[in-house]
């Protein structure tokens, strides 16, 4: 018979973290809604990886949105 696959994504998340951001996180740094950063997923800015229902999206990639932003608003 086939156990369930216990599958702790917190801890993996968390291993990830000096690479990857969560969307939440991606948004308070960009100091855009969690559903823009879900939007910006879907239409590709962001090369997010899934773990289970959560995105992560790479640090640099948020560093370079942030550089574009900070420019459009001087």
């Amino acid at each position: 018979m086939l156990q369930a696959l216990s599958i702790d994504y917190k801890k993996i998340i968390m291993e990830l973290s000096d690479f990857f951001l969560t969307a939440s996180q991606a948004a308070l740094q960009l100091e855009v809604s969690r559903i823009t950063i879900w939007r910006w997923v879907k239409e590709g800015k962001f090369n997010a990886q899934f773990i289970g229902r959560e995105a992560l999206i790479p640090k640099w990639e948020v560093d370079l949105c942030k550089a574009k932003i900070g420019r459009q608003n001087v």
